[in-house]
């Protein structure tokens, strides 16, 4: 059984790649950002996982952009699409209804604050 033709195999993976982008650019410029309404540049816009433990993967991660577009529609599934300020603020605390803490995410924490005071 032949490998192929290993320059060929490289240029579908950058074909695919920049259609993964595009495709991923489009879903942010229809969008906008779920929180204030922002879509002017789609590079300040991010996906945000709902829930941290429901991720498979990060959508900008060079893995991703190689996986099907079934598994790309999946995680964008999973995402609220912010724009970088509201992503901060999410993170920050300043809206707690788009954060998802988990108990093990909590537990992991706690630990942590324990064995920072030995």
């Amino acid at each position: 059984m032949s490998k192929g033709d290993p320059i060929k195999k490289k240029q579908q993976k950058r074909r695919h790649s920049r259609q993964s982008r595009e495709w991923l650019s489009g879903i942010k410029k229809t969008k906008g950002c779920e929180i204030c309404g922002y879509n002017r540049c789609v590079d300040a816009l991010h996906f945000h996982h709902i829930d941290p433990g429901a991720k498979r993967g990060a959508l900008s991660g060079k893995s991703m952009l190689l996986a099907s577009f079934v598994r790309l529609h999946n995680e964008v599934q999973k995402c609220l699409i912010i724009c970088a300020n509201c992503h901060t603020e999410i993170h920050c605390g300043m809206h707690p209804e788009y954060l998802v803490i988990n108990e093990s995410d909590i537990a992991e924490a706690e630990k942590e604050m324990q064995l920072s005071f030995l």
